[in-house]
């Protein structure tokens, strides 16, 4: 359209003056007023035009840097003519990884050679203002800081930072929930490879799994796949990145299963166990339209913490958040206050292994040590996965094990490994590609190598004996480790599988025996995706059987 466009309102009608930048279009009896399309090509094409700049800059970088010449040896330390010609920091740096060395290019302090960072501690005392007065950090005597500060900077100095394994040991002790071992002993992993099995021991437990399952499961498990409507956006926003896609899947899939089960609710406290970044608690306060409250469980810490916990803590709607950073070894439950206030739901996905019983006892020693939450408890849902790391005595119901599958704790070791089986045809099949590519590689690799060595010399006879002499050490160091191994290829790739998946649902069964004999509640098994392998969903509601 050719006139101008402008929007006034007369009483409750909008005039509507027409205008070149601004079209309309009407759909049924609704005018829809669309911006012009020219704008968002400029930004697009500004966009671009800032990328390529970008990378060509970037590879005239790379074309004008020098290359390293590692045969001449590094300068560690400066002459007195490099040490005249320079004016600024005289710290002489040597980087032997990069195979160089410079002054450090920071300009100098007044009445000092150094700069602040590289000034030593003799200078940086100021008797006559204590504010200061610089230290050296305990962790790292290289950080020269000042000592007001000190508190502060060991709390984010690099050498501060625990592991992501063990974050949890220095600050879950003060915290009033911290009960050692309240939920089970560190597992003991003593396992047995699987290639060191006989053939006859690993067809007799096979025959063993088969007709368990069969035993357990004579009807099958039940497969509920879905996609929750709070996800509709999200599955369309990745529709092209199948790997975003397969988890957006399976929390999806989890979410309706809660619904189904009752578990959804704004008035619920959702604890998360492994929560890892929290991703599938932010989807339940998605769900739940930014309006519930959350506990993020896990031991380890992750970079992404702050900004993931900050998509649900600073939303109005968030009813309560925190993060506990412990094992759920030593997580008592019974002193979390806020669960005495609150109804509150057990989610997890994908907790791995022993994880998923020391949850279940986590869960069952609370509600006895502390009756007040159990009115407040509304139940649990969790999706199982590792099941090879797990341990007998670390495993929740024990006597399922012995009792009803006859199993040695020799044998649960051995099905433990064999659950590994379960995805090992996707592993396969991944497989197989690389291995091509690497196969065209190393033939050509070969080849050349064939071709380089026709023209070298033969070795000489000292250098052939010493080769065979080394040769029958070897062997006869490593004739022990071999004679163990059993190289028959006992099972297909499918048969494998089969065995892998059938192990993983005899372990998830017994945990649901627990739940159902042991805390009297009425627990449900389901299949809830088909993109992976770790599929088991076990939830219950509140609905108690009999008083625990």
């Amino acid at each position: 359209m050719s006139e101008d466009i402008s929007l006034t309102k007369s009483s409750d009608i909008y005039e509507i003056n027409m205008s070149e930048d601004i079209s309309l279009t009407k759909s049924s009896d609704i005018y829809e007023i669309n911006n012009n399309e020219n704008d968002n090509d400029n930004n697009n094409k500004n966009t671009n035009d800032l990328k390529d700049k970008k990378k060509e800059k970037r590879e005239k970088k790379r074309k004008e840097r020098v290359k390293i010449d590692h045969s001449i040896p590094l300068k560690e330390k400066p002459t007195d003519e490099d040490l005249a010609q320079h004016n600024g920091c005289q710290f002489w740096m040597v980087v032997k990884s990069k195979h160089r060395a410079y002054f450090c290019p920071i300009p100098k302090t007044k009445n000092s050679m150094f700069c602040t960072h590289h000034r030593p501690l003799e200078e940086c005392e100021d008797e006559s203002d204590p504010l200061k007065k610089r230290v050296r950090c305990p962790l790292n005597p290289a950080h020269i800081v000042y000592e007001h500060k000190l508190k502060k900077h060991l709390k984010g100095c690099p050498n501060s930072k625990d592991t992501q394994s063990n974050a949890h040991i220095s600050s879950s002790k003060k915290q009033v929930y911290y009960n050692e071992n309240i939920n089970g002993m560190p597992p003991s992993f003593n396992v047995k490879p699987l290639s060191h099995v006989s053939t006859a021991h690993l067809h007799a437990i096979a025959n063993k799994l088969d007709s368990l399952f069969t035993e357990l499961f004579p009807f099958g498990i039940k497969i509920a796949e879905y996609q929750h409507s709070s996800f509709d956006k999200i599955v369309a926003s990745n529709v092209n990145s199948e790997r975003k896609l397969k988890h957006i899947q399976q929390e999806s899939s989890i979410i309706t299963l809660l619904e189904n089960e009752q578990l959804l609710g704004k008035d619920n406290i959702y604890l998360e166990f492994g929560a890892g970044t929290g991703k599938l608690g932010y989807h339940v306060f998605q769900a739940l339209e930014n309006k519930s409250g959350h506990i993020m469980i896990d031991r380890m810490k992750f970079k992404s913490l702050k900004r993931s916990d900050r998509q649900i803590k600073n939303e109005a709607g968030c009813k309560y958040f925190d993060r506990f950073l412990i094992d759920i070894r030593h997580l008592d439950l019974a002193k979390v206050e806020q669960l005495e206030q609150s109804k509150f739901v057990i989610i997890s996905k994908h907790l791995c292994g022993c994880a998923t019983d020391l949850t279940l006892k986590c869960l069952s020693n609370a509600l006895h040590n502390n009756t007040k939450l159990q009115p407040n408890f509304n139940g649990i849902g969790i999706a199982t996965c590792c099941h090879h790391l797990c341990t007998l005595d670390t495993y929740i119901n024990p006597s399922f094990i012995s009792d009803r599958c006859k199993l040695t704790a020799d044998e649960f070791q051995l099905m433990c490994s064999i659950t590994s089986w379960a995805t090992i045809n996707e592993k396969q099949q991944q497989h197989q590609q690389s291995s091509q590519d690497k196969d065209k590689d190393e033939n050509v690799n070969n080849k050349r190598m064939k071709l380089e060595n026709d023209s070298k010399e033969s070795d000489s006879e000292d250098e052939d004996d010493n080769k065979k002499l080394k040769e029958e050490q070897d062997g006869i160091n490593n004739k022990v480790i071999n004679d163990l191994v059993n190289y028959d290829s006992v099972f297909e790739i499918l048969r494998k599988e089969d065995l892998g998946y059938k192990a993983k649902r005899i372990l998830d069964y017994g945990r649901y025996l627990y739940l159902k004999d042991t805390l009297s509640l009425q627990p449900t098994m389901q299949v809830y995706t088909s993109h992976s392998k770790e599929n088991m969903f076990l939830s219950t509601t509140s609905s108690f059987t009999t008083n625990i």
